[in-house]
Formats: structure tokens, sequence, C-alpha cells
């Protein structure tokens, strides 16, 4: 399954290879460049931590679910 950065990812990479290579005959509208720069502008900023949820955890027992909690927080410690 693709991620929506992946696809934000992708969508910026086919636009600015229209970009480079010239393709379009006419110039880009100014519409595609606000696109681009919107794009590596939304790229840049941090991504929001996301946490494990109880479906997540619904697989593990009282064991696992502590582990999984203690490695969750080291992973969000380094993380953000």
């Amino acid at each position: 399954m693709t991620t929506d950065r992946e696809l934000l990812e992708m969508a910026l990479e086919a636009l600015e290879e229209v970009r480079d290579a010239k393709i379009l005959a006419l110039e880009l509208k100014p519409s595609y460049h606000n696109i681009i720069s919107s794009l590596h502008a939304r790229l840049a900023e941090p991504r929001e931590w996301q946490g494990l949820t109880d479906d997540d955890l619904s697989v593990c027992d009282e064991d696992g679910v502590l582990l999984a909690r203690y490695w969750e927080a080291k992973l969000k410690e380094r993380n953000t």
C-alpha cells in the first residue's frame, strides 16, 4: 500500500520531470509552479508521530503490549 507521503513524492517527481524536460510546447502554467512549490513545502514539514492503536496491539498478550508500548515510547523519543 502506498503512503500519502510516497504519493506526494511521486507527484512531485512527475511534475519536476515535465518541467525539466520541457515536454509541454507551451510554458508551464503558473499553477504548476505553485503546485511544485507547495509539494516541496509539504514534504519538508515534520511528520506527526503516529503511535500504535489498540487494534495494532490486539494480537499481543499483556506482556507483549507492555513491550510494544516501551519500544513505541523509545521510538517517539528519538523521532520527535
